[in-house]
């Protein structure tokens, strides 16, 4: 009976001790897919748009960009990384072969039939979607938790708002100068009071001579007469991915408004003013400064 016993009591041992060593099994697991859960950051990313290759960059993901698409050339090792198509189109079957497990996509910038077929397939596609000034750190934001980089995110934060707080608070006093901003020459093509762009301007006290609420969209495109009507103090030129194809001559022919008569036609990087990056911080400055040299000849007048 003793033995019978000892035995019975072995097993239950023994049976207490797989139980045990299954729940450790189990806690183990349960640990690891936990922590598998918090450090699921991203590690292979397809950027498709220059300004989500920035901020990744200035989050210090920058080495994780597997592919992108043409004109991302900032910083200077964005030029290193593969290209897998641009506005006109992706490389789906590429993109597929390259395992991504985050896709930046740009809604309205990425052909919305191509994001479509990367979402059909089971990628990982993250629509970037920015319209004014400030969603840029929200959009860095949204890239920081994706790759696990929040703190730095924070920091950033922090430097833009105040940055542009401070350059608002510096022009506020300031005469407004009115401008001008050509985007396209042929057609000629603006940007509106309404658009992103505009609120950089307005930073420095800049009047928009195209306001959107005459019934415009953001990026009207205008016709010269009215142009030559609103005689804007200054005219801004952007250039097109680091390119002044389209020089500022068309103005020379109207020497009456007063941006042409002053010399007061501006060539400006548009990279710094058009894409959803931190650098439009150093744009803003830019043209702060361009539109104190309009102040500063009307003064002399």
């Amino acid at each position: 009976m003793q033995n019978i016993l000892l035995r019975s009591t072995n097993f239950k041992n023994k049976k207490h001790t797989i139980v045990i060593h299954s729940l450790i099994a189990m806690g183990l697991m349960l640990s690891a897919s936990g922590i598998l859960a918090e450090q699921k950051e991203a590690q292979r990313i397809i950027a498709l748009s220059p300004h989500s290759v920035e901020l990744l960059f200035a989050l210090g993901a920058g080495e994780r960009i597997i592919a992108t698409t043409e004109h991302a050339d900032y910083p200077k090792a964005a030029l290193n990384i593969e290209r897998i198509g641009g506005f006109h189109g992706l490389q789906i079957e590429r993109i597929v072969e390259l395992r991504p497990d985050l896709i930046v996509a740009w809604q309205g910038g990425n052909r919305a039939q191509d994001l479509d077929k990367l979402e059909s397939l089971g990628l990982n596609v993250y629509r970037s979607e920015t319209k004014t000034l400030f969603g840029i750190v929200d959009e860095l934001n949204a890239l920081a938790k994706s790759t696990g980089t929040q703190s730095k995110a924070r920091a950033l934060e922090v430097e833009f708002r105040e940055a542009f707080t401070e350059l608002a608070q510096q022009y506020q006093s300031k005469s407004s100068v009115s401008f001008f901003y050509q985007l396209w020459q042929q057609p000629l093509r603006t940007m509106a009071s309404g658009s992103w762009i505009n609120e950089i301007f307005e930073t420095c006290n800049g009047q928009n001579v195209v306001d959107s609420n005459s019934g415009l969209s953001d990026y009207p495109q205008i016709n010269l007469e009215s142009v030559i009507l609103e005689a804007p103090q200054a005219i801004f030129i952007p250039s097109d991915h680091g390119s002044y194809s389209q020089a500022g001559g068309l103005w020379q022919k109207w020497p009456q408004i007063p941006a042409v008569k002053q010399n007061n036609i501006f060539f400006i990087d548009g990279d710094l003013l058009h894409r959803f990056s931190l650098r439009v911080m150093d744009g803003a400055k830019e043209v702060c400064n361009k539109l104190d040299e309009v102040r500063q000849k009307s003064r002399q007048l």
